[in-house]
């Protein structure tokens, strides 16, 4: 992550230096005013940055409005049928699916497992479409449990009946948990790799038919996936095979590779890089990768019309945080407090990038979309056009080689099947 040295404006003292008021960050804030910045907060700047991570701290916006007044078309969605994975209150998806409503798609469709949040969440969209006067739009909610290949199927089923006339325009495959136990799922793979990866590719084989339906129609349909800057933890060492496969439990192949295995030693956090950190990374690098490997294999069996595009949303303060530090307790409280008040975002605006990849007119197959300041905040900004990264070297492991590219598509058919599409 890089993360930009500058406080929040709530932080300051009333002799801070003014600036403007369309960017909560101070770009070019003096060491002074940081330093003054600190004392205002605590005398003890550790005491503020430790106890308790709490994401409403953190929920604030300042990019939204100038998105979507002078970015993106009131109409982007017009007619589309979007589904979203891991839309859940406080969460991007969430966002994703009301912005849907908020640009004129015909339907929205949330695919969450059973959950407390998932009946609030269907709620809120349905209540912000009154709000912000979309009746017409469509908004269901489709159960799938990413950690079942056979809840993942049947959601297929059902949302392949759903858009069974016009196709499915956008698919969004939002959902992620982050530096998770190391635990296996009853499909007998590793749990990060199944939400995060496996089980929402399986999803768009099942409904790939749909996606080709819209394509044929309007000759724009996307598959967006939600990757991160944890794509660059693996580094030079890129996608391990053997951590994507399944764990056959009645051989040696039962753990996971070394570096991977076993959950956070106590007492170490994030910025220690742990196994769980890293198999987090492997899955979001997994994510940027596959966007790749689809728009060539697109290309290369000529389907036209379906574009394959990436988005990273920076440091924007979702849920992920809380059930990161709280329940998995792979990040210190001080870590998520520190990140967050050097360079954090409210969720609204760290939902712009995929907003961006599943509606902005000129996508193209290939673009991948991340906030333009420091990778962390700021309105989205395409890193990467028709699959060209603008700087290689940084995004070597996402743009990966063709031998890599081709033992996950082969991977993918072997733990589904048959190929993806």
């Amino acid at each position: 992550f890089f993360f930009d040295i500058t406080p929040p404006r709530s932080a300051l003292s009333p002799h801070t230096p003014k600036y403007e008021e369309t960017d909560r960050r101070l770009g070019h804030c003096s060491v002074a005013s940081y330093c003054q910045a600190l004392t205002v907060l605590s005398p003890f700047p550790t005491r503020t940055m430790g106890g308790t991570y709490s994401r409403s701290k953190y929920d604030k916006t300042a990019y939204h409005e100038k998105f979507f007044f002078d970015l993106i078309p009131g109409d982007a969605a017009s007619g589309k049928t979007v589904a979203v994975t891991g839309a859940t209150a406080n969460g991007l998806g969430i966002w994703l699916a009301k912005h849907a409503v908020l640009l004129g798609a015909k339907r929205v469709v949330l695919l969450n497992r059973v959950s407390p949040r998932n009946a609030p969440a269907l709620a809120e969209v349905i209540a912000f479409s009154k709000e912000c006067g979309s009746t017409s739009t469509e908004i269901l909610g489709v159960e799938c449990d990413l950690l079942s290949f056979a809840s993942v199927r049947n959601a297929a089923k059902q949302l392949n009946l759903i858009c069974k006339h016009d196709g499915l325009d956008v698919l969004c495959l939002n959902a992620g948990t982050m530096a998770a136990p190391d635990e296996n799922t009853d499909d007998g793979y590793n749990r990060e790799v199944q939400v995060n990866f496996l089980a929402q590719h399986l999803l768009l084989k099942e409904v790939f038919p749909s996606l080709k339906k819209a394509a044929a129609r309007t000759g724009d349909a996307r598959v967006v996936q939600q990757s991160s800057g944890a794509r660059m933890i693996p580094g030079k060492k890129g996608l391990v095979k053997e951590f994507f496969q399944k764990r056959e439990q009645d051989s040696q192949n039962v753990s996971l590779p070394s570096g991977l295995r076993g959950d956070q030693k106590k007492g170490a956090g994030m910025l220690m890089l742990g196994p769980a950190w890293k198999r987090y990374g492997q899955t979001k690098l997994a994510n940027s990768m596959s966007t790749e490997m689809y728009r060539e294999q697109a290309s290369r069996k000529e389907i036209a019309g379906v574009k394959f595009v990436t988005a990273s949303p920076g440091l924007a303060a979702s849920e992920l945080q809380a059930t990161t530090s709280c329940e998995f307790q792979s990040m210190k409280p001080w870590e998520a407090n520190l990140v967050f008040f050097l360079a954090g975002q409210g969720v609204r605006d760290g939902s712009l990038p995929i907003t961006q990849a599943c509606f902005g007119p000129d996508v193209q197959s290939g673009d991948f979309y991340e906030p333009s300041k420091f990778t962390a905040y700021g309105l989205p900004r395409a890193i990467s056009t028709g699959g060209v990264f603008k700087n290689p070297k940084a995004d070597a492991g996402t743009i990966s080689d063709d031998n890599t590219k081709q033992v996950m598509w082969e991977l993918l058919a072997d733990a589904f099947g048959g190929e993806v599409f």
